[in-house]
């Protein structure tokens, strides 16, 4: 389903609590209860439902506000309806016990048996227990694999691997992250569905924001 939204996404460049730009996303799922997954400029990101709307525009204080500038008092009349979500995708499932996240990753308990791949070990499951990772339900992990990861404690999905980089190539970013070459860092390498093997590692910048550290600009210490 197409929708707009103007959620900062902070993997497109936007800064989290300012305006971001007015984009059109294609819904692939919504947890029949507050988040929505959505694919947008070749990404897959999740955040609440009510930040989606029918038409191009954005939520402002006085109401909806078109990108034509009108605005509708009554915001409700322009986002996304529970209705439409349930339409467009199987996400709206009977869960019987939601398990507390671990890391990046969170079991459910399904009512019913579902059949899907399973993101870690590529194998078409039947169960009723399914793990997600980032609060996507396409992005779903078998019970087994789900097991076996947090026995092995693999920080890739819980935490993300921990390890030290130095910049030998100045990264295109901003310059109030201070991203400088030759600079130390403590990285972190996570895993990425649907990438075998990362292409950067993420480090704490000095704006207070996570910045992506491309193998080519850095060397692992």
């Amino acid at each position: 389903m197409k929708a707009w939204t103007d959620y900062p996404i902070q993997a497109l460049g936007d800064e989290p609590g300012k305006e971001a730009p007015i984009r059109e996303v294609r819904v692939l799922g919504w947890d029949g209860n507050k988040y929505a997954e959505v694919e947008v400029g070749g990404i897959r990101v999740s955040f609440k439902a009510g930040y989606l709307y029918t038409k191009p525009g954005r939520l402002a204080d006085q109401g909806w506000v078109s990108e034509g500038g009108r605005v509708y008092h009554n915001p409700i009349n322009y986002t996304v309806s529970v209705h439409d979500l349930t339409l467009v995708t199987p996400m709206t499932r009977e869960i019987q016990k939601t398990f507390d996240p671990v890391g990046r990753l969170q079991l459910f308990a399904l009512v019913k048996v579902e059949t899907a791949t399973c993101a870690e070990c590529e194998k078409e499951k039947t169960s009723k227990k399914w793990a997600i990772l980032d609060r996507m339900w396409s992005l779903r992990i078998c019970n087994g694999c789900y097991g076996q990861i947090c026995a092995a404690a693999h920080h890739e999905y819980l935490l993300g691997r921990l390890l030290t980089i130095q910049i030998t190539l100045k990264p295109p970013l901003e310059s109030k992250h201070g991203m400088t070459e030759g600079r130390v860092l403590e990285a972190v390498d996570k895993y990425e569905p649907k990438v075998r093997g990362s292409n950067g590692y993420w480090v704490m910048g000095d704006a207070g924001e996570e910045v992506k550290i491309l193998t080519s600009e850095c060397e692992v210490l």
